[in-house]
């Protein structure tokens, strides 16, 4: 893994989003007009992109992934290796797995 740590400064933050939806889904894109009046500098990343250095991030916020499904252990062993993601990666494995509906309502 990259040890390299984001650059101080202005905050950098990875909206992490899928190939069809390279620039995000059009709701997911008023957040970054707000972010950037902020400070942050917001951006989309898709998921499996390999050349996204998810270290060069101060977060990583899942927003529109929506093509994880058919790839769901790749996606999970994914958040697992992406420094800084909002979201813990047991949090996404239960999330992934629509079972937990099942848990919810029961709960």
């Amino acid at each position: 893994m990259n040890n390299h740590q984001p650059a101080r400064g202005k905050p950098r933050v990875a909206l992490i989003t899928c190939g069809e939806l390279a620039d995000l889904d059009p709701d997911d894109r008023l957040v970054l007009a707000p972010l950037a009046a902020r400070g942050v500098d917001a951006e989309p990343v898709v998921w499996d992109d390999p050349a996204a250095d998810w270290a060069a991030y101060d977060l990583a916020v899942l927003r529109s992934p929506w093509d994880y499904m058919p790839r769901r252990d790749e996606f999970v062993a994914w958040a697992q290796r992406v420094p800084r993601l909002a979201n813990p990666a047991d949090v996404v494995r239960w999330n992934t797995d629509k079972r937990y509906l099942d848990e919810l309502s029961a709960a």
